[in-house]
């Protein structure tokens, strides 16, 4: 395990120049466009969540324009999740002491809490399953986007549901969209607006709305705020769901944005929409999220206006998106640091075998993103913010519990080391001022993942022998550079491909097979390719699509 990390550290993080166009600045002519195994694969990367070799040769096959039009019809809806409404029963809290009060307080949450996991869960599967990648990558866009949180929700089934509202819009009108959003029980009761009435103004929802859902920073006025939290009084949330509470609603006309007879939340998203900056930012926010990168200026012009042409609807705008060639320019191909959400199921796909979506969950989660918890209004940071030299390994150990790899003595041996180097540090007085963390903080999220995986049997073998002798494959060469290119989203630099076949021919001398003759060792052969999972799944390049 420690030369496995030193080596790791050691290896650059980047992905290798691939052919594509420079970026356009007018609306794009797909004919341009080249289409090959690469070009494939990054739409579906960024379209959804991955694929198999068999998928990209069917896109390849199939071409651009069926390809993005199968992509926004979609496949077969997701099934149904029937989800439960946990609340206190007020009169029977009433007539209970006060440890009886806490006991139904505290069922109420675990059963809150029990059905948030097991709608992750249950989304995980979707994406994994892959049969709508467009609408669940655009859900996922959007949970990241339009937040709301279970920290401060509380109520589970609110957040179902706004999640199917998500769903429902993906791609759909971000206009109805942003009305809707603003009758939805979880973002009210996120964002505060349940305690927003006409005598006592509550600012928070007419912000963000304004600063994150629509215009973006620097475009609207405090005074602006004001008057759009005004329109927005009296949107609150009953047991049953949102309520609209006539007696709190302020009924006088409002100004903002240059506009006046603005009464309500329909008035408010129509003065929005009509803003400039409203089609300027959603369509950055959308190209940013696809592809990885803002776009120039112009080009930023051009689907602003096709965004404002088409009155928000989002299909028109990511048909051209995903039919540009300046999608599939240089800069953009390969580029993207995966979230973890993307890490864990991107590798599930690619693997084609059973990974259990509790597991997905634990690992998402352990890696700093869990499903319907965002830490901040703004959701996750994203891009390199993901990556440090210590998220690297836990992405790594993640991958590793989840094959069978790592084990509670690896980790303890790691902890342990872990802590010797902070000892030293801490002695080294040009080292800084950083303290050691805690073993249990250190090793806490990694160790219940190890304790499901090794109390329910639910390490995952990939066949992976059966795979290569099925594909022809034999060679150290030929075995490498078939694990690269089915695991990873992106192609590796020749010292990356080496790195790997002098780790299948190191291992092979080990157990005394002749070149050529791993596959003939099954059980054996099998062991050392797990390993060989392990350190492509470990490779910088993997944290890349």
């Amino acid at each position: 395990m420690k030369a496995l990390a030193a080596l790791l550290l050691a290896l650059p993080l980047g992905a290798p120049q691939l052919a594509g166009g420079q970026e356009t600045q007018v609306a794009p002519d797909s004919s341009s466009l080249a289409w090959t195994p690469v070009q494939a694969e990054h739409l579906l990367n960024r379209a959804g969540f991955g694929a198999t070799s068999e998928e990209i040769a069917l896109a390849v096959a199939a071409g651009p324009e069926a390809v993005v039009d199968r992509l926004l019809a979609g496949g077969r809806p997701a099934p149904a999740f029937e989800f439960q409404v946990y609340r206190v029963d007020r009169r029977a809290r009433a007539a209970a002491n006060d440890d009886e009060r806490r006991e139904l307080d505290r069922a109420v949450r675990q059963n809150n809490r029990k059905q948030v996991d097991d709608f992750s869960k249950w989304w995980l599967e979707q994406m994994v399953a892959g049969q709508d990648p467009l609408r669940e990558r655009m859900t996922l866009i959007l949970h990241g986007w339009l937040v709301s949180a279970h920290q401060k929700v509380q109520q589970s089934d609110y957040l179902v549901a706004q999640n199917q509202l998500f769903r429902s819009y993906a791609l759909g009108n971000y206009g109805k969209l942003l009305r809707a959003i603003l009758e939805d029980p979880a973002m009210l009761l996120y964002l505060d607006n349940n305690t927003n009435n006409r005598r006592k103004p509550n600012e928070n929802l007419a912000r963000e709305l304004m600063e994150l859902f629509s215009l973006g920073e620097g475009q609207y006025t405090e005074e602006d705020i004001r008057e759009a939290a005004r329109a927005l009084t009296g949107y609150t949330v009953r047991e049953e769901g949102f309520f609209f509470a006539k007696g709190q609603h302020d009924p006088e006309e409002k100004y903002l944005l240059g506009y006046s007879g603005v009464e309500s939340a329909d008035g408010l998203v129509e003065v929005l929409l009509e803003q400039p900056a409203c089609a300027e930012y959603v369509a950055k926010r959308l190209i940013n999220e696809f592809e990885g990168a803002d776009p120039s200026p112009m080009r930023l012009q051009s689907y602003a206006k096709l965004l404002r042409d088409s009155k928000y609807e989002l299909e028109p705008f990511l048909r051209t998106l995903f039919l540009d060639p300046a999608f599939y320019r240089d800069e953009v191909m390969g580029t993207k640091v995966l979230s973890p959400i993307e890490y864990v199921v991107g590798t599930a796909r690619r693997l084609q075998v059973p990974v259990p979506a509790e597991l997905l969950y634990q690992a998402a989660s352990m890696l700093g993103q869990t499903l319907l918890d965002p830490p901040s209004v703004k959701g996750w940071d994203g891009g390199f913010a993901w990556l440090t030299e210590s998220s690297l390994m836990l992405r790594s150990n993640a991958w590793g519990a989840i094959l069978g790899e790592i084990s509670g003595k690896d980790l303890r041996d790691q902890v342990a080391e872990a802590i010797d180097m902070m000892d030293g540090m801490m002695d080294d007085p040009d080292a800084g001022q950083e303290t050691p963390p805690e073993p249990k903080r250190r090793g806490g999220p990694l160790v219940r993942l190890l304790t499901t995986i090794q109390r329910d049997k639910l390490a995952v073998e990939v066949p992976v022998v059966a795979w290569l002798k099925q594909n022809h494959k034999t060679s150290d060469e030929e075995i490498a550079q078939a694990l690269l290119e089915e695991c990873l989203a992106i192609p590796v630099p020749a010292e990356t491909q080496r790195l790997v076949q002098d780790f299948l021919r190191e291992g092979r001398k080990r157990l005394n097979l002749h070149p050529g003759k791993l596959l003939t060792k099954p059980d054996k052969a099998q062991k050392l390719l797990m390993q060989t999972l392990h350190l492509i799944l470990s490779l910088p390049e993997a944290n890349l699509g």
